[in-house]
């Protein structure tokens, strides 16, 4: 079965908080004013969406803070949809919500729960933790908010997963204490790197120490693996186990193509994927002048397609290249359309890959 995944940023950038490490700040994205995506884009959108000739499409809407764009625009969207699943019975879309959380309210949360889409936030940590870069455009912790709107989905009945980013700031926590609190917000969560290219040397203080990183993960695998809960799910571990296992990791970072994402701002130009929104130099072309099948075959987009796929020595040598495919192409990016060669994250990928290899064989010449 082929599938398809649409990033759509019907707000474009625009958020009600002010993250330090938000990558929609960086200097090289182009930060023009975008006006808001229109009910007729987005519905052209959607007419196009048989054109990738696929059973499956994922909708991610993100931004930014996506439910700025109000619970009318999102309302005719299932509408849409519905008329659409009509005339192609066979086109299942299944739709996905990246949100701050704190614009959650009774009637988004309802949304939600009665239209089966999946929802998704960002929560750091406890209070402390959350509040020293998450913030609002005041400078105030967002953290009482984050979590009102979680439980608020929670009591809806959605199910609710949440992404923390790691943070210089996280390494001062103790594992077994963020992974007892991650827990107790949901079963389902990320952790994700805040890695960032140093400008003259200098890295912000919010950038994590990749070996730091890596030191944390083992911890936190080693906490996660012990407790063998199958309710408790955290990616990257999830994906790496099934890929070590000659699976496909189902997270876009270690699956090595790039092929099945495209991403849609509010004004219709289309990227690479979210991460790459706003980058001239990628941007793809603009879906309502253009099919997505013609966006697909444009000369950026094979170009883009090119650099994703490299492998460098490094890599052809490496007994992970199938497992990590050289990382996602967003880590190697350095601006004005230029990627480094090998992923500057390699030795920390390879230590983990390492570090669940071995607990894997370890965990199987037990039960023999």
């Amino acid at each position: 079965m082929s599938t398809k995944t649409v990033i759509v940023k019907p707000v474009s950038s625009r958020c009600n908080i002010r993250c330090f490490y938000c990558y929609n700040a960086t200097e090289f994205r182009k930060h023009d004013r975008i006006p808001m995506m229109s009910v007729e884009l987005m519905g052209q959108i959607h007419e196009k969406l048989p054109e990738f000739g696929v059973d499956d499409v994922t909708l991610i809407w993100h931004g930014g803070e996506p439910l700025i764009r109000g619970l009318a625009f999102y309302e005719a969207v299932v509408s849409i949809q519905k008329h659409l699943r009509q005339r192609f019975p066979n086109l299942r879309i299944v739709n996905n919500v990246q949100t701050n959380a704190t614009l959650m309210t009774e009637e988004w949360a309802r949304f939600f729960a009665t239209n089966g889409w999946r929802v998704a936030t960002s929560l750091d940590g406890p209070e402390g933790l959350h509040n020293t870069f998450r913030v609002d455009a005041k400078g105030r912790g967002t953290f009482d908010r984050v979590m009102a709107g979680i439980r608020c989905a929670q009591a809806a009945g959605v199910s609710i997963g949440f992404i923390a980013v790691v943070t210089s700031e996280t390494l001062k926590y103790s594992p077994k204490e963020l992974y007892d609190f991650w827990t107790s917000v949901s079963p389902h969560f990320a952790v994700s790197p805040c890695w960032e290219a140093s400008i003259n040397g200098v890295s912000p203080r919010y950038v994590v120490d990749p070996q730091g990183y890596l030191a944390f993960l083992k911890a936190l695998f080693d906490i996660w693996w012990k407790n063998d809960d199958s309710e408790v799910t955290i990616r990257p571990f999830n994906g790496l186990i099934q890929a070590i296992l000659g699976g496909c990791g189902p997270t876009c970072a270690y699956n090595g193509s790039c092929s099945d994402f495209l991403s849609v701002e509010a004004d219709g130009s289309v990227y690479p994927c979210g991460k790459f929104a706003g980058v001239s130099e990628l941007q793809l072309g603009n879906i309502s002048k253009q099919s997505f099948p013609a966006i697909n075959c444009s000369r950026v987009r094979q170009d883009h397609l090119t650099i994703a796929g490299f492998r460098p020595e490094e890599c052809r040598s490496c007994r992970w290249l199938k497992v990590c495919n050289n990382g996602c192409p967003y880590d190697r990016y350095r601006s004005n359309g230029e990627f480094e060669a090998l992923s500057p994250f390699c030795t920390v990928r390879k230590g983990i890959f390492e570090y669940v290899d071995t607990a894997i064989r370890k965990t199987a010449e037990w039960t023999k």
